[in-house]
């Protein structure tokens, strides 16, 4: 009877064990093609996250999860990387190569992205050294994309501590109906010692700009539009701009109707804390300051 018992035991712990391993495995199926969805779509982290759920379920790795994983890693490897990251990336490659050798040309995938990291520092102290350099050229790039944008700023009529209203409106004539809501806000800012935030349309009634003026009624934040550009010409000049800022201080989107650049550099003075600009059906727009309608697309 106790043998019986023992057996029927045994059968139930079995089947459960069974059943649980099926429904991981399963479960690991579905987290491998959610993982190669998210690569499809460029999404490297949750491709990484979907990968170790995989893994995890199944209590180990297997060569197309630890294949995706390393290629995802190497994606989503930015330029100022930590050196625990670095060491990860080399210890995955190195334990695919060791294991996993039937597929020849995932094997050379992995095999050239792992001479590859031989470019990178062999210990930390090395790292260390690359880091504190690379800070040094980025400091420098920060000041020389100052200066830039300072005089780029300057030749399309930005003013240090503001604009008047004359000098806004010249800048922007389309907007000359909305001079009396400008002077409105202007002494509200004066009177209430704060900045005054507001929404001009132009004279047609399609376009707007948002405003910011300060305690002393000056204008800080202003735009130009610039019409009948080429498309050619256009995205010269965005490039023109790209090619003067370092690649950390802006951010670029390029579809078929609109080219947007959004420049954002530290150390700024009030007025260019952002600089956007934008190319869309011939007209080029620029636009300084925080608070504009670019700046808020961009935040």
């Amino acid at each position: 009877m106790k043998t019986k018992l023992s057996l029927l035991f045994l059968f139930v712990v079995l089947s459960a064990t069974i059943a649980l391993a099926q429904n991981n495995d399963m479960k690991a199926r579905m987290e491998y093609e959610d993982a190669e969805t998210a690569y499809q779509g460029k999404d490297y982290q949750k491709t990484v996250t979907h990968l170790e759920s995989a893994e995890k379920l199944l209590g180990k790795p297997m060569a197309k999860t630890r294949y995706l994983l390393i290629l995802a890693l190497s994606k989503n490897f930015p330029s100022d990387y930590e050196y625990e990251t670095l060491e990860k990336l080399r210890t995955l490659c190195k334990h695919y190569l060791d294991n996993y050798t039937t597929d020849q040309e995932k094997y050379r995938d992995i095999y050239d992205l792992s001479n590859n990291l031989k470019n990178y520092p062999d210990s930390f102290e090395d790292y260390k050294k690359l880091q504190e350099q690379r800070y040094k050229e980025y400091i420098e790039n920060v000041k020389k994309s100052q200066d830039f944008i300072r005089q780029f700023a300057k030749e399309y009529g930005f003013k240090e501590g503001g604009l008047s209203i004359l000098d806004f409106l010249e800048l922007n004539p389309a907007y000359k109906n909305s001079k009396k809501a400008l002077e409105k806000s202007v002494n509200q800012a004066v009177k209430l010692e704060k900045n005054v935030e507001i929404a001009i349309f132009d004279d047609t009634g399609k376009d707007w700009k948002k405003i910011l003026i300060n305690s002393e009624g000056k204008i800080i934040n202003s735009s130009v539009l610039i019409k009948n550009i080429s498309a050619n010409k256009g995205k010269e000049f965005i490039k023109n701009l790209q090619n003067k800022i370092d690649e950390r201080l802006y951010v670029y989107n390029d579809s078929e109707t609109f080219i947007f650049l959004g420049i954002k550099i530290p150390g700024m003075e009030i007025g260019l804390e952002k600089v956007c600009i934008a190319f869309s059906r011939n007209v080029l727009q620029i636009e300084f300051g925080n608070h504009t309608s670019l700046a808020e697309i961009w935040n």
